[in-house]
């Protein structure tokens, strides 16, 4: 959580990984409280249309580290 708080820019609670387990929750979530993502996913959201779960855990992952 507190890496990716870091890289948005923004405080996560800890419980965020538990709260939203799925990218797909998390995301979700993510757009809830920073709408400024949510445009910026929708013109790359393609982009991961193809991917599984795993593979987008992965592109996270990377790009965390």
């Amino acid at each position: 959580a507190r890496s990716l708080g870091m890289s948005l820019g923004t405080t996560l609670p800890t419980s965020v990984v538990f709260d939203y387990p799925t990218v797909t929750a998390l995301t979700g979530y993510l757009a809830e409280v920073l709408p400024e993502l949510a445009d910026i996913a929708t013109d790359t959201a393609d982009d991961y249309d193809e991917l599984t779960e795993d593979e987008l855990l992965q592109q996270l992952s990377e790009r965390l580290s």
